[in-house]
């Protein structure tokens, strides 16, 4: 079986959510490279940055730990999708005596790219 391509699997995201992501932060939760658990934030921009990201990596650490998640890649969408997902990792990596590796994409008007940390 042939393995998806980030874009690829990028676009099967909101299909797997079954709703379409523009204004959130979607972390993937990876053990070895392979996806182990996800979770899609929508972001409020009426609220405060860290505010957000700080209620978004609450709840995904319980899982993440029990899930022994070496990686996480962090998809942030929309035009603010790279602040939004650099406030993410910058609240993982504090909360965390040892952080997982991130990965950031940003994904705005059906394009991707990604974004150095």
């Amino acid at each position: 079986m042939r393995r998806a391509g980030l874009g690829e699997y990028l676009a099967s995201l909101p299909y797997q959510f079954g709703y379409e992501l523009d204004n959130h932060v979607v972390v993937i939760g990876l053990d070895e490279g392979s996806p182990k658990l996800s979770a899609a934030f929508e972001w409020n921009d009426n609220r405060d940055l860290i505010e957000q990201s700080e209620a978004f990596v609450a709840g995904f650490t319980p899982p993440m730990q029990k899930e022994n998640i070496d990686s996480l890649l962090l998809v942030g969408y929309g035009p603010e999708g790279q602040a939004r997902a650099q406030a993410v990792a910058a609240t993982v990596e504090a909360s965390s005596t040892t952080p997982p590796r991130i990965g950031m994409v940003e994904v705005d008007q059906d394009h991707y790219r990604h974004i150095a940390p």
